[in-house]
Formats: C-alpha cells, sequence, structure tokens
C-alpha cells in the first residue's frame, strides 16, 4: 500500500521538495497522477544513471533516500556506483540513507527453513537470485570510504516487519 503524501502534512513542513525516481514509467505516471504536488515530483529513471538526469540538476538536494533497492546492485562495484552516483546530486553537506538491505549477518534469519535453503539452491543453480544481494558491513564501509563519506549501520527497529534479517546504513559528506 502507498502512504498518501499528499493526506500527510510531513513533507509540507519539513521539506521544500520531495523528488522520487523509479525505472519504471507505469509505476512514475501513477505517482504523478496520484501524488505530485506543488512540492512533489517524479521522474523516471536508473539509479545508476542519476548524473545523466539534466532534471535533477535544477534541485539542490540535502538528503537521498535509496529503499528496498540495495538488493538489486549485486556486486560491491555496482553499489558503489549507485552511492557515486546518490553522493553527486547532494550539497557539501548532504545526508544518503539507505533503507532495508538485506543484512549478511543476518542471512540464516530469512533463508530460516530448509524450505528456503532449497529454493534458494534451485535459483542458484539456475543462476537467479530472487532475494539479492545480501551486503555485509564491511562492504558499505567499504563503499563508504570510496567515496570520501563517513558511514554508519544503523539497526532497524524491532517493531519494523523486515527487520529480523535487514539494516539500514547512514552515509554522511
Amino acid at each position: 500500500m502507498l502512504w498518501k503524501w499528499t493526506a500527510n502534512p510531513f513533507f509540507e513542513t519539513y521539506c521544500k521538495q520531495v523528488v522520487g525516481v523509479h525505472f519504471s514509467a507505469q509505476h512514475i505516471e501513477y505517482a504523478q497522477q496520484n501524488y505530485a504536488t506543488h512540492n512533489i515530483h517524479f521522474y523516471c529513471g536508473n539509479a545508476l544513471e542519476l548524473n545523466q538526469h539534466y532534471e535533477l540538476k535544477k534541485y539542490a538536494f540535502t538528503k537521498s533516500t535509496l529503499c528496498f533497492s540495495s538488493q538489486y546492485f549485486e556486486s560491491v562495484s555496482l553499489g558503489l556506483l549507485v552511492v557515486e552516483q546518490l553522493k553527486n546530486i547532494l550539497q557539501s553537506n548532504g545526508t544518503i540513507f539507505l533503507t532495508d538491505i538485506p543484512d549478511r549477518e543476518k542471512w540464516f534469519a530469512y533463508y530460516d527453513s530448509p524450505l528456503k535453503i532449497v529454493r534458494l539452491l534451485k535459483q542458484m543453480l539456475l543462476q537467479k537470485n530472487d532475494m539479492g544481494k545480501f551486503w555485509s558491513i564491511e562492504e558499505l564501509d567499504f563503499i563508504a570510504k570510496k567515496c570520501h563519506l563517513n558511514g554508519l549501520k544503523v539497526i532497524q527497529p524491532e517493531v519494523f516487519p523486515y527487520a529480523h534479517y535487514r539494516m539500514d546504513y547512514l552515509l554522511q559528506k
């Protein structure tokens, strides 16, 4: 279920502008029709190519979030590229918040049954990975260091639905 942004005063009170970017034109079209306001905007784009979107250059970003996406960037080099893209659109005092990252330390909290492990083995044989990459704190710290950012693992509150196998990561210039 999508959060009804226009019914929530948070964005009016705390944000001058909110910009959403997603690779699906269908999702962007829906968001534009249902949630766009004078200070909420949506663009179709790829997180690996943010610096190529001329529309984004008109904004002065102080914060950026990448939600539920880290598992799709299945290598450290792709993760590094995404963070570099996010860093490049931020102002000098910017913050990047990566949310809902599958946590390698909690791998067995997700693959917690023989059935899930058998499904994983089947996917591996087919060279697929429906769940995507589980990230280690060392990999995220490496990316932060390469980008000259300060990085910090953030433990999700237990009440979050996926906290048993996910984490967040904060990056600051």
